[in-house]
């Protein structure tokens, strides 16, 4: 979790569904708040989907239109080479359609991402890489930047009571939260929240006084932060209870960091994620200069 003292929210919808148009864009407009779609290239246009000129709307009033591949492709190990090619196939589309603003920004289909996958975006220019998370408000790793991601989809046990609390977890550590949505109807189910439930939970941003962005405005004004680039170069995260961790790919960084007093020496080797032992210790925005 990458915090900028100012709790901010995100509101994201995958795969380009025409119900981010004809039911989240009001809800969301009434309060002046923008949104990103990460939008699957080859499903524009088609059944329940966005057509091009609902996202050409959807542009011309501050939302995002993003990458989530051409095809829906999920990544698997070892495929990494085809899916990149999914992935240009969309970012191309997004070029010629002059949705341009935030072709440095992806969502994986499913969540889905390899080290290779990351090591190949972060080639190719991406600089912020949004996952899912399945579980209530547990923060994730991504490619440059972790965000506390919460998965509005009643099935997978995350109600609006729990989006209510994630929020609150946010504010209080001045944190960023993405809220990962797909189908708003009249009742929840797989992959669909009812609009009520989002109704009211953007009432309660709006009434938190947080901040509300586009994906591509908090990258901006993030990487406008004063921070130590190798701190920035450290994947961040959040706790349910709002302490912050900094994770650290190699003992280089360690190293370099605690020569110059950035970190102190109670930084542990430790298992985080995909098989990889990487370096961690407790952050506070004041040690990255925030």
């Amino acid at each position: 979790m990458y915090s900028t003292y100012q709790p901010t929210a995100i509101f994201t919808f995958d795969d380009g569904l025409v119900d981010s148009y004809t039911t989240a864009y009001p809800i969301l407009s009434g309060h002046g708040f923008p949104a990103t779609c990460f939008v699957v290239s080859n499903y524009i246009g088609g059944g329940g989907c966005l057509t091009l000129a609902n996202c050409t709307a959807l542009y011309s009033a501050g939302w995002d239109i993003a990458n989530h591949t051409a095809s829906h492709l999920v990544l698997t190990g070892g495929q990494e080479a085809a899916w990149m090619a999914d992935v240009a196939t969309c970012d191309a589309w997004l070029h010629t359609n002059s949705f341009d603003r935030a072709r440095n920004i992806i969502a994986a289909p499913s969540g889905q991402y390899t080290t290779a996958s990351l090591q190949l975006l972060a080639a190719a220019g991406y600089k912020l890489h949004r996952s899912a998370n399945w579980y209530k408000y547990t923060s994730i790793r991504d490619s440059l930047l972790a965000l506390l991601v919460f998965y509005c989809d009643s099935s997978a046990g995350n109600s609006l009571a729990d989006a209510l609390s994630a929020l609150t977890v946010a504010k209080t550590s001045g944190s960023c939260i993405v809220f990962c949505l797909h189908y708003l109807q009249a009742t929840s189910g797989v992959n669909q929240w009812a609009t009520a439930d989002f109704t009211t939970l953007v009432a309660s941003v709006a009434s938190s006084g947080m901040r509300v962005m586009s994906a591509s405005q908090w990258l901006s004004a993030i990487q406008t932060v004063r921070c130590d680039t190798r701190m920035v170069a450290a994947r961040p995260a959040v706790h349910n209870d709002g302490t912050r961790t900094r994770y650290f790919p190699d003992a280089a960084m360690r190293t370099s960091l605690m020569a110059d007093g950035t970190v102190g020496p109670n930084v542990t080797a430790q298992d985080v994620g995909n098989g990889a032992a990487e370096y961690v210790y407790p952050w506070t925005p004041q040690q990255a200069g925030l």
